[in-house]
């Protein structure tokens, strides 16, 4: 390399280091000393959705502890466009799947150095899954189907029927759960037979639901306001509900210290106790006139992330704040309509 270019990248990290703003400056840790290969799983990993139609969704890599930041991991790593629109990622105890919804396609890379592993084309058009033994669960926006596919070759098993589209999918134990918008309803497939059971009714349709305690928590958009709604997978039951009006609640978290749930509305971050079944109206912290599109609580150093999408046609942002609820200095240029914030 020539001085002029050493001396050149010498004054960009520099700068980066002394901003507030964080700059991207590239990888600087590596899997072991001296490997030259980087690994992405020290750090976050942020969902680029990307606009639709252009082809530039992407994943964003923020090192919280030193302030790194990388943009379009995949493309990088792979030499390879990412491609239109990425809905989801998911990890499991091997491989890091990313779902780009408007390619048909789920790339899985290794979640370490982030080098594609396999790569599966003509999809559909996927929106979530997950893996359970060697076969991936797949929910559809365009197809009235999840669609069951061999995680090695990705090869087409077959199609389960659903009423209609289909959004997240969980698992508690041997049980699938299928979001269905359509429908307004939980489905539960029992795995052990590859059986479909009795649907739950979701009035308004399911959404950011998750599994907390051996439950299953989720939001439903009412006509004022938000619900909160709670599934017990062991009877197949709806068993409570919580009315959070005015709040309009999305980005619903669990923080399994605390045990209790946290979501985003209107310009804040509210907290909800399960126990006690009741919401705490006080604001954790606001995130003013944002365009917050995703929001994210670190187990590891106890920091809250939230995205801002802004316009969706230009890229957003990524701000932290600490376990005192204050925002730290950080704010971190991503691609794209940032989305899912996770630590690998």
């Amino acid at each position: 390399m020539e001085w002029p270019k050493i001396k050149l990248i010498a004054l960009l990290i520099l700068a980066s280091l002394t901003a507030c703003q964080n700059k991207e400056v590239g990888p600087q840790s590596t899997i072991d000393e001296g490997s030259g290969v980087f690994a992405y799983n020290d750090g976050l990993l942020i969902v680029n959705e990307g606009t639709f139609n252009f082809s530039n969704a992407s994943v964003s890599y923020y090192q919280p502890e030193n302030g790194i930041s990388v943009s379009q991991v995949f493309d990088r790593q792979n030499d390879l466009p990412l491609g239109d629109v990425l809905q989801s990622i998911y990890l499991d105890e091997e491989d890091l799947y990313l779902v780009v919804n408007n390619s048909s396609r789920i790339a899985v890379v290794d979640p370490v150095d982030f080098r594609l592993r396999r790569d599966f084309f003509n999809m559909g058009s996927p929106r979530y899954l997950v893996r359970y033994e060697n076969r991936l669960f797949i929910s559809q926006l365009f197809d009235s189907h999840i669609w069951v596919v061999d995680a090695l070759s990705g090869e087409l098993i077959e199609k389960w029927p659903t009423p209609g589209w289909t959004e997240r999918v969980l698992l508690t134990d041997t049980l699938l759960w299928v979001e269905c918008y359509s429908s307004q309803e939980l489905l539960p497939y029992d795995l052990k037979n590859d059986s479909a059971l009795a649907p739950i009714p979701i009035s308004g349709g399911p959404n950011s639901t998750l599994v907390a305690n051996g439950k299953m928590y989720g939001l439903i958009a009412m006509a004022v306001g938000s619900m909160l709604f709670e599934v017990d997978p062991s009877t197949q039951e709806r068993t409570r509900e919580l009315n959070l009006a005015p709040f309009d609640a999305m980005h619903l978290q669990f923080d399994s210290f605390s045990g209790k749930l946290y979501f985003w509305s209107g310009g804040g971050v509210f907290r909800i106790n399960i126990n006690d079944w009741a919401l705490e109206t006080d604001t954790l912290f606001s995130t003013g006139n944002k365009n917050v599109g995703g929001l994210y609580l670190d187990p590891l150093d106890r920091n809250w992330y939230y995205t801002d999408v802004l316009d969706f046609a230009s890229q957003g942002w990524l701000y932290r704040v600490d376990e005192n609820y204050t925002h730290t200095q950080d704010s971190v240029r991503m691609g794209f309509i940032p989305r899912t914030i996770l630590r690998p």
